[in-house]
């Protein structure tokens, strides 16, 4: 299991669309159902059911969600902890005319 599987199960889960999940997260719709078809296949369950016209979450998936954000959650905690606040960038330019 990786984080941006959970990032991806989390955008299916929110906007119950695959199509729209993957324009959230800026990846195509094959690679998010793949990565998709992967946490399901290393938990060993369905998360969604597929139909032409819905995405619907499973009881496993629901048990998973908040569990998912959490972790997400906790990434974010992760990255900030470690940036030294009112750390930047700073970027100068001399404009000269000739």
């Amino acid at each position: 299991m990786e984080l941006r599987q959970l990032t991806y199960f989390v955008a299916v889960s929110e906007e119950l669309s695959f199509s729209r999940a993957a324009e959230k997260c800026f990846i195509s719709q094959s690679a998010i159902s793949h990565q998709i078809a992967r946490l399901e296949r290393d938990l060993d369950t369905t998360l969604f059911e597929r139909s032409t016209r819905a995405v619907t979450p499973t009881e496993a998936a629901l048990r998973l969600l908040p569990l998912a954000q959490q972790m997400l959650g906790l990434k974010a905690m992760i990255y900030a902890a470690v940036h030294a606040p009112g750390s930047r960038i700073r970027l100068a330019a001399n404009m000269m005319s000739l």
